[in-house]
């Protein structure tokens, strides 16, 4: 067995237990230009950057400058360009 008849064999088995089809399309109640609610948006943010094993450090908007500063000193960074 290859790694595709692999892949393939496992989304069929997680599927296995849907009703229908699988093939017809869905209807789903949206508004196209509306905001979607996105509650504790940075939490998350953090949260999924820790998943990959980021280092995520919380400051307010007055110590940011002084966290970029440290950050870029820990990596021993000389120079930097920005936008």
């Amino acid at each position: 067995m290859n790694a595709r008849d692999a892949i393939i064999g496992k989304v069929r088995k997680a599927i296995a237990d849907i009703e229908g089809d699988g093939d017809a399309d869905q209807a789903i109640d949206w508004v196209y230009g509306q905001p979607t609610a996105m509650p504790d948006v940075i939490e998350r943010f953090a949260e999924r950057s820790r998943d990959y094993d980021a280092q995520v450090v919380e400051v307010g908007a007055d110590g940011l400058a002084q966290a970029i500063t440290d950050a870029l000193t820990a990596f021993q960074v000389k120079s930097v360009v920005t936008p």
